[in-house]
């Protein structure tokens, strides 16, 4: 694609044959007068995934829009979602998984024009609702917009709740490295992103997210979702923030470890020897603490 993009939006899939030509066609409407390009990088479906794309490529009007790439082996979620950012060449970066999608034509148009006015915001984002697999609305993301729109440094550190496929951002990626074992690599992306501005909530309803069996997080467990949540938020303290803001994440696995031990404590269903475990931590996070404050 030999031109200037302005706006890369990032689509991972895999296995996504019922839902990536809705996820697609929510790209391929937006009303631009910029360059944009889709970069679909599908970690080697199983299914009829790359059939799919590779048809809409050649029959939709702007599938010249799309960039392909398809994975010769499986990588994995992570390995795939850092891969598939590092190939966009956007100034801005937006972002819809192969199994969401966009409802609003103008989505990339009002965020593009948004962070071009506001320099000192680093992404902006909106609100979503929510199917299940059949279609079936469920609700909106509770993204509470009377209560808050502006979004410190501080307040993207702490993995607030953040409509993924409503987010756009920018595009200078070059050094961040995703751990292998995130499950939320949204979450420690915006983290991320804290190191070069704040974030703004948009009063806008950009798209549609979907419930299924076969996604990513929706269907884990109580205790995998907290434990899951609990790696990244260890994971983010390890990027390399300024002063503040590493005492900021410091503070925030502290409170993370607290309500996770209560919930353990309180729901004996789940691994009550886990109680001990967090609490056994916390204590040496407080030691150490203790003894960086008397040095």
């Amino acid at each position: 694609m030999d031109r200037n993009v302005m706006v890369s939006v990032c689509m991972i899939t895999y296995g996504h044959e019922a839902f990536i030509a809705k996820a697609i066609e929510g790209v391929l409407m937006q009303v631009v007068d910029f360059d944009i390009e889709l970069v679909i990088v599908d970690d080697a479906s199983p299914d009829n995934t790359h059939q799919i794309v590779k048809e809409i490529i050649d029959n939709h009007p702007n599938g010249n829009w799309i960039r392909y790439i398809k994975q010769e082996k499986n990588i994995g979620m992570v390995k795939n979602f850092s891969f598939a950012l590092k190939e966009c060449k956007g100034e801005y970066i937006a972002i819809c998984e192969g199994d969401d999608y966009w409802i609003n034509n103008k989505k990339l148009k009002i965020q593009k024009e948004f962070l071009e006015k506001e320099p000192e915001f680093s992404l902006c984002f909106g609100n979503c609702n929510v199917i299940d697999v059949e279609g079936n609305n469920l609700d909106n993301f509770k993204v509470k917009e009377i209560d808050k729109s502006d979004y410190s440094k501080s307040d993207l550190i702490k993995c607030p709740l953040i409509p993924t496929l409503t987010v756009m951002f920018r595009g200078d990626l070059s050094n961040i490295s995703f751990p292998s074992k995130l499950l939320n690599c949204d979450s420690y992306l915006f983290a991320y992103l804290a190191k070069f501005g704040t974030g703004k909530f948009l009063n806008v309803n950009f798209g549609t997210y979907r419930i299924h069996p076969n996604g990513v997080w929706s269907p884990l467990t109580k205790y995998k979702k907290m434990t899951s949540s609990l790696y990244t938020i260890r994971k983010i303290k390890e990027i390399d923030f300024s002063t503040d803001l590493k005492k900021i994440a410091h503070l925030s696995h502290i409170k993370y470890l607290i309500f996770f031990s209560k919930e353990l404590q309180k729901d004996r269903i789940y691994h009550r020897w886990m109680f001990f475990v967090f609490l056994s931590y916390y204590y040496r996070i407080l030691k150490k603490i203790w003894i960086q404050k008397k040095n």
